[in-house]
């Protein structure tokens, strides 16, 4: 890797070489690939923006629905997760983690951390499970 002046990337492989430009935050901009590696003109390049929270709002060249409806019912904002997904709605529950990718639930497993400590402490006896449970309720 080899870094120019400014913020752009020379990456070079033998198959080809990608420019990588960067913005003031560190974020990547835009990549332009050549194809073969000595080539003058890209084949193909990548443009990114990023809206107020970081979350894209052009990745690729394609707008992405990045607004959401604000908390306080006054319209919308820039959000950190996209609104849809292929023309699908990306569904989020009051913490703001997603709940549905396409149609799809997604599990979220809190009790996960617990049941592994449970059973931790069930194999070292009653004792070592009481302390536990004493240490939690804390």
């Amino acid at each position: 890797m080899q870094a120019a002046w400014g913020k752009t990337v020379l990456l070079t492989d033998p198959d080809m070489h990608r420019e990588i430009d960067y913005d003031d935050l560190d974020r990547v901009t835009a990549v332009r690939r050549f194809v073969p590696p000595n080539a003058t003109t890209p084949t193909h390049v990548e443009t990114y923006v990023y809206n107020a929270l970081g979350g894209f709002s052009v990745y690729d060249g394609v707008a992405m629905d990045d607004r959401r409806a604000r908390l306080d019912g006054s319209g919308t904002a820039s959000a950190g997760v996209s609104a849809s997904l292929n023309g699908e709605p990306v569904p989020l529950d009051g913490g703001g983690r997603v709940t549905a990718l396409q149609g799809q639930t997604v599990e979220l497993r809190k009790a996960r951390k617990y049941e592994r400590g449970r059973q931790v402490a069930l194999r070292r006896g009653r004792a070592a499970a009481r302390r536990r449970f004493c240490r939690a309720t804390r």
